[in-house]
Order: structure tokens, then sequence, then C-alpha cells
């Protein structure tokens, strides 16, 4: 069957990843762990469920859980939800379970606020990940979004400049930190600056800024109100959020 047609507020995409990561991807895994065969009632059964718990978590202001904020969260949600209700929870503890997830660390975490301008710390660290956390904001009302990137290893950076080009071009305002080395030696002969030119060939204004004390005196002087600023990376970066709230 098809699924039921929720209007333009409906996020099908987190729909039908949901339907994939519980149906497909842990159908097997479920299977085992409850004792049971795997049958395509099972899969079937999965799609009634995930509309059901869609249609319980959803508000015309956005899914329930204030922290349930990208496709991907919403995604899990519902897949949750699904796997709960096959256990015996009813829909009323599923949501209420949900509406109690207080985030994962440093996944768009919200750190505080200063002068009007909300601060968040994302572990992101490949493209797909600052992508989505760009998509994330897209769930959120916001004056201008700031993003402080920080590279996590030369390898990463110089086998998907491009990509991380393209997924950082999607914040207004972009300040990149020198490459988190982590485990290695810059052999790639590729730098920060090569991102901040591939930034900037989208059309994009980039500061390169590889002091800590000149990121925070730029960001404390330059935010307005309503600004949301996110630290991004799996490296140092996640100490400038606490630097800039002091």
């Amino acid at each position: 069957w098809d699924w039921p047609d929720w209007g333009d507020k409906a996020d099908m995409t987190a729909i039908e990843n949901a339907w994939y990561y519980y149906a497909l991807s842990t159908v097997e895994e479920i299977a085992g762990i409850l004792g049971k065969d795997e049958d395509i009632l099972f899969i079937t059964d999965a799609k009634d469920v995930i509309a059901k718990g869609y249609q319980a978590l959803w508000t015309d202001d956005g899914f329930k859980s204030e922290d349930v904020k990208n496709p991907d969260d919403r995604a899990n949600a519902l897949a949750v939800f699904a796997t709960a209700s096959y256990v015996g929870a009813t829909a009323s503890e599923c949501e209420t379970g949900i509406a109690a997830f207080s985030g994962a660390g440093r996944r768009f975490e919200y750190k505080g606020i200063f002068n009007g301008a909300k601060v968040y710390d994302d572990y992101g660290h490949h493209p797909t990940e600052v992508a989505a956390t760009a998509k994330a904001l897209n769930n959120k009302q916001f004056n201008e979004s700031w993003v402080v990137f920080e590279a996590h290893t030369y390898s990463r950076l110089k086998n998907h400049l491009n990509e991380f080009a393209e997924a950082i071009a999607k914040f207004d305002n972009i300040i990149l930190l020198d490459i988190y080395a982590a485990r290695e030696q810059n052999t790639y002969d590729i730098s920060s600056k090569d991102l901040a030119t591939a930034i900037e060939s989208l059309g994009k204004k980039v500061l390169y800024m590889p002091d800590f004390d000149e990121v925070v005196s730029y960001i404390k002087a330059n935010t307005k109100d309503d600004d949301i600023v996110i630290t991004l990376g799996a490296g140092t970066v996640t100490k400038l959020g606490p630097m800039i709230l002091q």
C-alpha cells in the first residue's frame, strides 16, 4: 500500500528512512533478539506502525521533542517507536519516552546563549555529517547561521575537499580553524586555506582564523540577536563554545 497523504508537513524522507532502518536494516537483529523468525508480515507491519508513530509524534510545529531536530533523528525516533510498539509498548509510552530524549552529546548539542545568539556544538567531521547539520538548521528559526569548522585529519580533507566545501557553503558565515591532525602528519600537502579557496569558488566568503581567542573575539563582536553559532568538528573545536559563553 502507499503512505497516507499528510500534506506539506509530512517528512517523507524521515518516514521512508525509518521504514528502511527498522524493517530492512534491523529486522534480522530484532527477530533474533525476540526469538522470532523473520517473516514478511514483520516487514509489512513496520509501515503501519511507523505511520502511526509519525501521526503520534508530529505536530503543526514539528516533532514534539525539541531535541529531535534533523532527518536522521526523526528517522531514528520513528524506528524506535516501531520497535517499542512491536515488543508491546503503547503509543502513549512511546511518545513519552521519545519526548524525554535530551539529544546525543555533541550532535547539535545546545551549549548556551550570549547576546541573543544561541551556541551549539556538533561532532560532524565527514561531509555527509556536515551537510546533515546544515540541513537541520531548516527546522529552526534564526537570523543568520555561523559555523566554526575544524577539519579532522589531513587525509579526510584531501580526499573530500569538494564535498566539504559544498556542505560548509550552506552556512551564512564561515570561519575555518587549522586542521586537527589527530594521528597524522601532513604528508598530503593540504591546509584549511585550500578548503577556504574551494568554498570561495562557490561564491561564499570565508574567514581563516587559526587562533581560538581571535575567533571568540570576532564571534562576540559580529553576531546578532537570534543568530545561531555552531562549533563543528571532532577535535579541539569543542572547546570554543564555553569560551564564547564566558
